[in-house]
Protein backbone atom coordinates (compact mmCIF):
# COMPACT_ATOMS: atom_id res chain seq x y z
CA UNK A 1 0.00 0.00 0.00
CA UNK A 2 1.13 3.38 -1.00
CA UNK A 3 0.69 4.79 2.52
CA UNK A 4 3.09 2.20 4.59
CA UNK A 5 6.50 2.90 3.54
CA UNK A 6 8.56 0.47 5.80
CA UNK A 7 8.85 -0.44 9.21
CA UNK A 8 11.17 1.81 11.96
CA UNK A 9 11.21 0.09 14.99
CA UNK A 10 7.76 -0.64 16.75
CA UNK A 11 5.87 1.62 14.55
CA UNK A 12 5.01 1.28 10.78
CA UNK A 13 6.60 4.67 8.69
CA UNK A 14 3.50 5.63 6.94
CA UNK A 15 2.51 8.85 6.55
CA UNK A 16 0.76 9.62 9.79
CA UNK A 17 3.76 8.46 11.35
CA UNK A 18 6.26 10.81 9.27
CA UNK A 19 3.58 13.97 9.76
CA UNK A 20 3.43 13.28 13.85
CA UNK A 21 7.50 12.59 14.01
CA UNK A 22 7.95 16.22 11.70
CA UNK A 23 5.62 17.78 13.75
CA UNK A 24 7.12 16.63 17.29
CA UNK A 25 10.52 17.44 15.49
CA UNK A 26 9.26 21.26 15.10
CA UNK A 27 8.28 21.64 18.50
CA UNK A 28 11.66 20.13 20.00
CA UNK A 29 13.86 22.43 18.03
CA UNK A 30 11.93 25.66 19.35
CA UNK A 31 11.77 24.57 22.31
CA UNK A 32 15.30 23.47 22.32
CA UNK A 33 16.58 27.00 20.30
CA UNK A 34 14.22 29.58 23.23
CA UNK A 35 15.65 26.98 26.54
CA UNK A 36 19.50 27.58 25.14
CA UNK A 37 19.03 31.42 24.66
CA UNK A 38 17.08 32.36 27.93
CA UNK A 39 17.91 35.95 27.94
CA UNK A 40 16.70 36.55 24.52
CA UNK A 41 13.47 34.61 25.49
CA UNK A 42 12.75 36.46 28.37
CA UNK A 43 12.88 39.43 26.72
CA UNK A 44 10.45 38.25 23.89
CA UNK A 45 8.35 37.00 26.74
CA UNK A 46 8.44 40.50 27.60
CA UNK A 47 7.64 42.03 24.33
CA UNK A 48 4.62 40.03 24.00
CA UNK A 49 3.47 40.34 27.55
CA UNK A 50 4.24 43.99 27.99
CA UNK A 51 3.42 44.88 25.07
CA UNK A 52 0.45 43.07 24.24
CA UNK A 53 -1.37 42.76 27.99
CA UNK A 54 0.08 45.88 28.53
CA UNK A 55 2.21 44.64 31.88
CA UNK A 56 5.58 46.55 31.07
CA UNK A 57 5.15 49.12 33.88
CA UNK A 58 4.55 46.34 36.52
CA UNK A 59 6.94 43.76 35.60
CA UNK A 60 9.96 45.44 33.75
CA UNK A 61 13.32 43.45 34.81
CA UNK A 62 11.45 40.76 36.52
CA UNK A 63 11.97 37.40 36.90
CA UNK A 64 8.27 37.05 35.75
CA UNK A 65 9.59 36.97 32.19
CA UNK A 66 12.31 34.78 32.38
CA UNK A 67 9.70 31.83 34.37
CA UNK A 68 7.38 32.12 31.43
CA UNK A 69 9.92 31.55 28.88
CA UNK A 70 11.92 28.80 30.53
CA UNK A 71 8.69 27.43 31.73
CA UNK A 72 6.84 27.40 27.79
CA UNK A 73 9.95 26.98 26.04
CA UNK A 74 11.04 23.37 28.44
CA UNK A 75 6.74 22.36 27.77
CA UNK A 76 7.22 22.86 23.60
CA UNK A 77 10.22 21.33 23.78
CA UNK A 78 8.54 17.84 25.83
CA UNK A 79 5.28 18.20 23.67
CA UNK A 80 7.45 17.65 20.86
CA UNK A 81 9.34 14.28 23.14
CA UNK A 82 5.25 13.43 23.83
CA UNK A 83 4.72 13.79 20.16
CA UNK A 84 7.36 11.60 19.28
CA UNK A 85 7.21 8.76 21.49
CA UNK A 86 3.36 8.95 21.29
CA UNK A 87 3.37 9.61 25.09
CA UNK A 88 -0.15 9.88 25.52
CA UNK A 89 -1.04 10.69 21.71
CA UNK A 90 -4.66 12.35 21.72
CA UNK A 91 -4.00 14.43 24.09
CA UNK A 92 -0.60 15.57 22.80
CA UNK A 93 -2.34 15.63 19.16
CA UNK A 94 -4.93 18.47 20.79
CA UNK A 95 -2.60 19.85 22.64
CA UNK A 96 -0.29 20.54 19.97
CA UNK A 97 -3.27 21.64 17.70
CA UNK A 98 -4.89 24.36 20.15
CA UNK A 99 -1.18 25.33 20.58
CA UNK A 100 -0.70 26.03 16.79
CA UNK A 101 -4.25 27.38 16.21
CA UNK A 102 -3.24 29.82 19.24
CA UNK A 103 0.02 30.94 17.87
CA UNK A 104 -1.03 30.92 14.20
CA UNK A 105 -3.98 33.78 15.14
CA UNK A 106 -1.60 35.56 17.52
CA UNK A 107 0.83 35.83 14.57
CA UNK A 108 -1.63 36.84 11.77
CA UNK A 109 -2.36 39.69 14.65
CA UNK A 110 1.05 40.73 15.10
CA UNK A 111 1.28 40.48 10.95
CA UNK A 112 -1.67 42.74 10.95
CA UNK A 113 -0.82 45.05 13.93
CA UNK A 114 2.18 45.56 13.44
CA UNK A 115 3.06 45.98 17.14
CA UNK A 116 6.77 44.01 17.19
CA UNK A 117 9.20 44.16 15.02
CA UNK A 118 9.46 40.03 14.89
CA UNK A 119 8.04 37.19 16.79
CA UNK A 120 10.89 35.85 18.70
CA UNK A 121 9.78 32.26 17.97
CA UNK A 122 13.33 30.99 17.31
CA UNK A 123 15.17 33.09 19.42
CA UNK A 124 17.66 34.97 18.07
CA UNK A 125 18.51 31.21 15.74
CA UNK A 126 16.08 33.19 13.17
CA UNK A 127 14.60 36.20 13.34
CA UNK A 128 11.38 35.89 11.20
CA UNK A 129 9.18 39.05 10.59
CA UNK A 130 5.68 38.86 11.86
CA UNK A 131 4.39 37.99 8.51
CA UNK A 132 7.23 35.04 7.41
CA UNK A 133 6.24 33.73 11.37
CA UNK A 134 2.68 33.69 10.26
CA UNK A 135 3.11 31.82 7.06
CA UNK A 136 5.48 29.63 8.98
CA UNK A 137 2.90 28.48 10.73
CA UNK A 138 0.75 27.98 8.44
CA UNK A 139 3.20 25.51 6.92
CA UNK A 140 2.92 23.92 10.47
CA UNK A 141 -0.56 24.00 10.70
CA UNK A 142 -0.54 21.67 8.11
CA UNK A 143 1.11 18.50 9.51
CA UNK A 144 -0.91 19.45 12.64
CA UNK A 145 -4.18 19.31 10.98
CA UNK A 146 -3.36 16.09 9.13
CA UNK A 147 -2.17 14.20 12.54
CA UNK A 148 -5.52 15.63 13.97
CA UNK A 149 -7.60 14.60 11.30
CA UNK A 150 -5.84 10.97 11.76
CA UNK A 151 -5.75 11.15 15.59
CA UNK A 152 -8.41 8.15 16.25
CA UNK A 153 -5.67 5.92 14.06
CA UNK A 154 -2.61 6.19 16.97
CA UNK A 155 -2.96 3.98 18.92
CA UNK A 156 -3.96 4.66 22.84
CA UNK A 157 -1.73 2.01 24.78
CA UNK A 158 -0.90 2.11 28.49
CA UNK A 159 1.60 4.56 28.92
CA UNK A 160 4.88 2.94 30.55
CA UNK A 161 6.99 4.41 33.26
CA UNK A 162 9.89 4.98 30.95
CA UNK A 163 7.96 7.59 29.16
CA UNK A 164 7.13 9.08 32.55
CA UNK A 165 10.75 9.16 33.16
CA UNK A 166 11.40 10.96 30.13
CA UNK A 167 8.91 13.13 30.25
CA UNK A 168 9.49 14.20 33.68
CA UNK A 169 13.47 14.33 33.85
CA UNK A 170 12.73 15.90 30.05
CA UNK A 171 11.47 18.46 31.41
CA UNK A 172 13.35 19.15 34.39
CA UNK A 173 16.50 18.36 32.47
CA UNK A 174 15.21 21.63 30.55
CA UNK A 175 14.72 23.77 32.93
CA UNK A 176 18.08 23.20 34.25
CA UNK A 177 19.99 23.60 31.29
CA UNK A 178 18.30 27.32 30.64
CA UNK A 179 18.97 28.19 34.47
CA UNK A 180 22.72 27.10 33.59
CA UNK A 181 22.63 29.36 30.24
CA UNK A 182 21.10 32.10 31.99
CA UNK A 183 23.29 32.28 35.21
CA UNK A 184 26.70 31.44 32.71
Amino acid sequence: MFSEIKRLGNYKTDIKTIAIVLLGLVFIFSGFVKIIEPISTRETFHDYLGEMLNLKQYYHGTMVYLLAGILFSAFEFILGIALVIRFKPILTIWVSLLLMGFFTFLTLFLAVTDILPHCGCLGEALKLSNWDTFFKNIAIMIPTLFVFICRKNFAVRKTSSGEWIIIIFGFILMIVLSLIKYYS
